[in-house]
C-alpha cells in the first residue's frame, strides 16, 4: 500500500502542469486493455473511450469501449479511472467521449487508471487519435499481442 502511494505520488510530481494534446502517448481502447492487462499494467497512455458511470464526491468515473455495440448496456467491459487530487481537471458527463491520460494499474485482477490529465474536447480528442494512428504500425493492429501472429499471411 505504501509503495502503491509513494509511486502515485511520484506520479503526481512529474505531472503537476497539464499535459497538452500535443504530448505523444500511444492510444488504447478500453477492450484492448481488458483482453491483455498484463501488456499495459505501469505504462501511461491514452485511454480512449466513452464516460460511464460518474462519482463526483470519490472522484472516479468508468470509461466504457468507444467502439462496443453494447457501451451503455448492463453488461458493458470498462476501465474505472480515480482522479487522484482535487485541482484542474474534468469530471466528464455521461456518455461523452473521453481521452485519459493516465497509468494502467493492475492489482488483483482489476484493472484502473490514475489519471494525470482527462481531455473532454473533442479538437483535443482528434488530435491525440490522428498522432497515434500516424505512429502506429499500419500492419500492426492495436490489439495486436506481441509475440504472437495474429497478421493474415501475404499471399505474395
Amino acid at each position: 500500500m505504501n509503495a502503491e502511494l509513494v509511486m502515485l505520488l511520484a506520479i503526481i510530481a512529474v505531472c503537476t502542469g497539464p499535459i497538452s494534446a500535443q504530448a505523444k502517448f500511444p492510444v488504447a481502447e478500453v477492450d484492448q486493455i481488458l483482453t491483455n492487462p498484463s501488456q499495459y499494467d505501469g505504462n501511461i497512455l491514452a485511454l480512449h473511450g466513452i464516460a460511464g458511470t460518474v462519482a463526483l464526491e470519490s472522484r472516479t468515473f468508468t470509461v466504457l469501449d468507444s467502439k462496443s455495440s453494447n457501451a451503455g448496456g448492463t453488461s458493458a467491459r470498462f476501465v474505472r479511472v480515480t482522479i487522484p487530487q482535487k485541482g484542474q481537471m474534468v469530471m466528464p458527463a455521461p456518455g461523452q467521449e473521453v481521452v485519459v491520460v493516465g497509468k494502467i494499474v493492475n492489482r488483483l485482477g482489476t484493472i484502473r487508471s490514475v489519471a494525470l490529465q482527462v481531455l473532454t474536447n473533442p479538437a483535443e480528442i482528434q488530435q491525440i487519435l490522428a498522432q497515434d494512428s500516424k505512429t502506429r504500425n499500419p500492419r500492426k493492429r492495436p490489439g495486436d499481442i506481441p509475440g504472437r501472429k495474429t497478421q493474415p499471411p501475404d499471399d505474395s
